[in-house]
C-alpha cells in the first residue's frame, strides 16, 4: 500500500502523514522534493506515505510543469489525499507569519504564538489562493 498527500502548507499534513504511517505500518517519507532537503529522486513507492507541499519540486522538474509532475506522481500510488484548510484565511495568515518570522530566526514552525499581520501577507494570501486552486486542477484529473 501507498499513499500519497498533497498539501497546502500549514494543514496539519505533517500530523496526518505521522498518523497515517502509524495506523498502516507503513515507512514515512517527509517533503523528500523540499529543496532544503535535497534527497535524491525516489523510486520505490511501495509501502509509503509521502508528503510533498504542493510548491516543492525535485531539482530536475521546472516550475511551469510543476502541477503535470504532481499529477504524474499520484499514478503511483494506491491513494492520494489532496490536503487544504476550510478557511484559507486562517492558512495564509499561519503561513505569512510562519514566513516572516522564519527569516527573522525567532519562530519555529511548532511554537504556539500570537497572529500579527506580517508584512508578506498579502503576497502569501495571493500563493494560497493559487495554491487551493491548483489542488482542485490536480483532483480534476
Amino acid at each position: 500500500m501507498s499513499i500519497l498527500i498533497i498539501a497546502l502548507p500549514r494543514t496539519g499534513s505533517s500530523e496526518l502523514i505521522r498518523r497515517l504511517s502509524d495506523k498502516h505500518k507503513l515507512n514515512s517519507v517527509f517533503e523528500p522534493f523540499n529543496p532544503s532537503v535535497g534527497l535524491p529522486p525516489i523510486t520505490d513507492f511501495e509501502n509509503i506515505v509521502l508528503k510533498t507541499i504542493i510548491f516543492h519540486l525535485p531539482y530536475y522538474v521546472n516550475e511551469e510543469n510543476r502541477i503535470n509532475w504532481l499529477i504524474e506522481l499520484t499514478k503511483n500510488f494506491d491513494e492520494v489525499i489532496l490536503l487544504s484548510r476550510k478557511n484559507l484565511t486562517d492558512c495564509a495568515e499561519s503561513w505569512s507569519y510562519l514566513m516572516h518570522k522564519e527569516k527573522e530566526k525567532s519562530f519555529k514552525s511548532n511554537q504556539p504564538y500570537l497572529w500579527e499581520k506580517t508584512p508578506n501577507y498579502n503576497e502569501e494570501y495571493r500563493n494560497i489562493l493559487r495554491w487551493d486552486n491548483e489542488l482542485k486542477i490536480i483532483s480534476d484529473e
